[in-house]
């Protein structure tokens, strides 16, 4: 089972949820190749996750993905 693309909706927690309800694979959100060019990796211990936020507004998410656990997401990077 593979969850396609929307907009707006391939969010970590969706993600995740769908996982759980029988994906084998699950496309993240599409992320702007500058977005990832000036992001920080940061690691979140309290999701246990590895989130990527942007450089300017350390608040803003850019991508979030498991830490130790390997998630079938498919990442799309456009320019």
């Amino acid at each position: 089972h593979i969850l396609g693309p929307m907009v707006r909706v391939s969010t970590f927690p969706f993600r995740q949820l769908c996982i759980r309800q029988g994906c084998d694979i699950v496309f993240g959100p599409e992320i702007i190749d500058h977005q990832l060019m000036n992001a920080n990796r940061k690691n979140n211990a309290s999701l246990d996750t590895i989130d990527f936020v942007d450089k300017t507004k350390d608040t803003r998410l850019i991508f979030r993905t498991l830490r130790h656990r390997q998630e079938p997401v498919i990442c799309q990077i456009g320019s």
